[in-house]
């Protein structure tokens, strides 16, 4: 029985050869493999992504989580650079810290 619809073959697929974003556009901390863990990657994830939680820029934008075996310790960094970027308090960067170890359960695969 043939399908009504088959899916497109590779060939029409535009991401094999065009990048999702240009060059200029991707710099060094949007890509396939996760960005290098340094403080400027999170100063970029804070001020051009959005991103307001330790847990959102360990999980989703960086991937940190994903990449890093143990991310305990960097957690605690992340939040420290964080608190210096986006102003937290010292309260702040605990109850981050806090709620992302709590989150870590949701992620294991």
């Amino acid at each position: 029985m043939a399908l009504r619809n088959p899916p497109p073959s590779p060939t029409h697929c535009r991401t094999a050869e065009e990048p999702l974003l240009p060059p200029h556009e991707a710099g060094e901390f949007s890509g396939i493999l996760p960005a290098v863990f340094t403080r400027e990657a999170v100063k970029y994830f804070v001020r051009h992504e959005w991103a307001i939680s330790l847990e959102d820029i360990l999980v989703r934008r960086s991937g940190w989580h994903y990449y890093f075996g143990n991310t305990g310790t960097r957690a605690e960094t992340v939040a420290a650079w964080m608190g210096e970027i986006a102003e937290w308090t010292p309260t702040k960067q605990e109850d981050e810290v806090a709620a992302y170890r709590a989150a870590q359960g949701l992620f294991q695969q």
